[in-house]
């Protein structure tokens, strides 16, 4: 048990420490947006570098502090539904019905395959923000 709550312990410090980053990401994401949407439309003034900022902010916060880990979580309270119908080669009740565990064992997979992507493009977004690949986009006004 004491190794199970010194585990405990490093999840909730690790969460609490990027709980306060993605405070601070998401006040600043807000002022830039809000910034940019002001001069935008007051001065007529605009840069695709703030965009692409907020975009990184966001991507950033909503990949790693919710999509990552929610469906990791997802993921790890599926597999058990699939392990049972695996463990009891559950068929389908139809006649001439398939085995169930083949589409069971899609959940996990998928959300797990999920979650990589999920790293991936925040290893992408970071190395852009380093300079090693760049992201091709431009800006549209907005019809108005």
């Amino acid at each position: 048990m004491k190794a199970l709550l010194a585990i405990s312990r490093v999840i909730d410090a690790a969460n609490e420490r990027l709980g306060r980053v993605a405070n601070w990401a998401v006040l600043i994401a807000v002022a830039i947006s809000a910034g940019n949407a002001m001069v935008r439309y007051a001065f007529d003034l605009s840069s695709n570098a703030w965009l692409e900022v907020q975009w990184y902010l966001f991507a950033v916060i909503g990949t790693a502090v919710f999509l990552v880990p929610s469906v990791l979580i997802i993921a790890w309270f599926s597999w058990p539904f699939f392990m049972q119908s695996w463990s009891i080669q559950e068929m389908s009740t139809n006649a001439g019905g398939l085995l169930r565990w083949p589409v069971k064992i899609m959940l996990p997979l998928g959300l797990v395959l999920l979650a990589l992507q999920g790293i991936s493009e925040i290893i992408k977004r970071v190395a852009a923000l380093q300079g090693y690949v760049r992201f091709e986009s431009h800006y549209e006004r907005p019809v108005q």
